[in-house]
């Protein structure tokens, strides 16, 4: 099997960096101009300043799909997940006020997983999924969670608990 690389969408990053610097500025004027809330826009959409500028730099954010696993990055940390310790893979639907405002592909481990326990118990009870991608490399959420349960099917070694991974996880 060959290993491919998905990146992010660079010019989905490059928009919310222009927006955030529309923002510090706008909060820099308000400050100047005797507005409290001015402070809290600009040191606030100043991390987004940096975050969103980290995000363009090359290798700091990538999904690689490798024989037995697969690695993502997200501001250069990097994580490694073995297709043998994945039980299933779905998608997480945010919603806010009833509206969709995020899709992202997640995953619960085997039972017989050991690692981040509390971690993965506390993603559970919030999100309705044990772990997730931090982004969609550019791609749809369903048609990156086609991706990965075709890699998840062809690296399977154990028969895994039957799931529609078309269904959301969590609403």
């Amino acid at each position: 099997m060959k290993e491919t690389t998905f990146y992010p969408s660079k010019t989905k990053h490059a928009l919310l960096l222009l927006v955030s610097i529309t923002f510090v500025a706008g909060g820099i004027w308000l400050a100047k101009n005797g507005d409290w809330m001015g402070h809290i826009a600009y040191v606030f959409f100043g991390l987004g300043v940096v975050v969103f500028t980290i995000q363009l730099l090359p290798n700091s954010s990538y999904l690689k799909l490798k024989e037995d696993g697969f690695e993502f990055s997200a501001l250069f940390r990097r994580h490694y997940v073995k297709w043998n310790d994945i039980k299933h893979f779905g998608i997480m639907t945010q919603t806010h006020r009833g509206m969709t405002t995020n899709k992202m592909v997640g995953w619960d481990y085997r039972e017989e997983f050991e690692g981040s326990d509390l971690g993965r118990k506390i993603s559970k009870k919030i999100g309705g999924i044990e772990s997730a991608l931090p982004d969609t490399y550019g791609m749809k959420a369903e048609e990156l969670l086609s991706l990965m349960d075709e890699r998840l099917k062809r690296n399977d070694t154990e028969p895994v608990v039957p799931y529609n991974s078309g269904q959301s996880l969590r609403d």
